[in-house]
């Protein structure tokens, strides 16, 4: 207990720190991004056979590992993506092969106490889910988005539940229908969380498109000097206070980079007394690095400000400049545009494409 306590705290204090510390040295001196994933894995073997060697699993040492990596701003959000496809097309794949070598799911398939585990684990997480969702102020909707988020089980379920088995807690039986139950409850929360969140008025980005919040050449070259000039232009046309703004938003950028990909970022925050979502583009010709998965520079830059009692205004407007910027042509013809009308046009025409198709 003690050397699992004391591992415990080395990794979420100077482990975190020193990890935090070295990403820029590898980055710098180590192919990108062999070098970071590389260190990533080698840190996660160790912490794995660590815990393993003071008497705990091995998922407990890898998954503190993970946590301290994941934790640092300088793992690049390209670098995340492919250690996430690596562990699901990699090491997921052969994990579930290694359950059905252990079991036999049709001899050991009960209906009845399948349907059990599944209803107890559904009820439970989400009214967990939902309840802590209301106390913390989101809408009912919302909050059962939470709630279906929550159930999932997926992997670490699995995981419990074959630790379990081997320990001799549970039987054959039960194994089965919690691995039913950790499928059945990861398949149902996308297709759940997806009706519950297109809700409410859906707003357009065409429409609150406006000539006073539109820059046709940024002059900023770093992330937080693009995000003050957006803040900026927002202040001086609405009357915000251009400090504030620029904190909100700067916040919610250390947190998770904003850049999406294809040549867009999309800065945001919520504030309280908004009375409707602000929009304010920006067209930047050498580009900002916003970190985005595919690590191209950001060339459309468009801060999205939303009223914090309106959580689904964000969610629909990233939605639809994802889907605008995800076709090939969308960010060339950007940059050919002469100013806010061509910008203007080239949103309406390419939505009205892609409603028809």
């Amino acid at each position: 207990i003690g050397l699992t306590l004391g591992f415990t705290a080395f990794m979420l204090t100077l482990g975190r720190w020193g990890i935090h510390r070295a990403l820029p040295y590898l980055q710098a001196y180590t192919r990108w991004p062999g070098g970071e994933l590389s260190f990533a894995l080698i840190l996660a073997l160790l912490g794995a056979a660590f815990t393993e060697w003071i008497g705990i699993h091995a998922i407990f040492g890898s998954f503190l590992v993970g946590v301290a990596v994941g934790d640092s701003s300088h793992l690049r959000e390209r670098t995340r993506v492919i250690i996430d496809q690596f562990v699901s097309f990699i090491f997921a794949p052969v994990f579930f092969a290694s359950i059905g070598l252990k079991v036999n799911f049709l001899a050991h398939f009960d209906l009845q106490l399948v349907f059990i585990v599944l209803s107890i684990a559904c009820l439970c997480k989400l009214l967990g889910g939902y309840w802590g969702a209301r106390w913390g102020g989101l809408l009912r909707k919302d909050s059962w988005a939470v709630g279906f988020a929550m159930n999932a089980r997926g992997a670490m379920g699995s995981i419990l539940g074959l630790l379990a088995l081997e320990a001799g807690l549970i039987s054959q039986r039960l194994f089965v229908a919690l691995i039913v139950m950790a499928i059945v409850t990861s398949m149902m929360s996308g297709p759940a969380m997806r009706l519950l969140i297109h809700h409410g008025t859906r707003h357009r980005l065409q429409d609150l498109l406006s000539p006073r919040l539109f820059i046709h050449r940024m002059r900023a070259g770093s992330r937080r000097e693009a995000i003050a000039e957006l803040c900026r232009q927002a202040a001086l046309q609405t009357g915000l206070d251009a400090l504030t703004l620029e904190t909100e938003v700067w916040a919610r950028e250390e947190a998770l980079p904003t850049g999406l990909g294809c040549g867009l970022a999309m800065p945001h925050a919520r504030l309280e007394g908004l009375a409707a979502p602000l929009v304010v583009v920006g067209i930047s010709d050498k580009g900002v690095d916003f970190d985005a998965p595919d690590e191209l520079l950001a060339h459309v830059l468009v801060l999205v400000i939303t009223p914090r009692k309106d959580p689904g205004a964000q969610l629909s407007l990233a939605a639809e400049l994802a889907g605008l910027f995800r076709r090939d042509e969308m960010l060339p013809a950007a940059l050919k545009a002469r100013g806010y009308t061509d910008f203007t046009a080239l949103i309406r025409r390419s939505t009205a494409e892609l409603k028809s198709i």
